[in-house]
């Protein structure tokens, strides 16, 4: 990663962006899962699209796991049980 590409990504991150939602580990205060929900109009502008690759690139550098939901999608609960389940499993082996 080129410095011009870390220093764009700092600057993203301390005034552009926030997560929706952030779980953390309650042992080591490390969070584990991003949740972000995206309004169905509003994320299919070209800005934002590049907004939400930039988000999910810097959450994959950092190794946090992301799931992305629609708001005229269902089934959000079942998706996020089964994907703390599955960090769960990870972290005990």
């Amino acid at each position: 990663m080129g410095s011009d590409e870390l220093i764009e990504e700092l600057e993203f991150i301390n005034r552009n962006s926030h997560i929706d939602f952030l779980i953390f580990n309650k042992f080591d205060k490390m969070p584990v899962l991003a949740i972000e929900v995206d309004g169905y109009f509003f994320h299919n502008s070209e800005k934002q699209k590049c907004r939400d690759q930039k988000k999910d690139n810097i959450l994959k550098k950092c190794n946090i796991p992301l799931l992305r939901f629609k708001t005229n999608e269902c089934n959000e609960i079942d998706r996020i049980t089964k994907k703390l389940d599955e960090i769960i499993k990870q972290s005990s082996k």
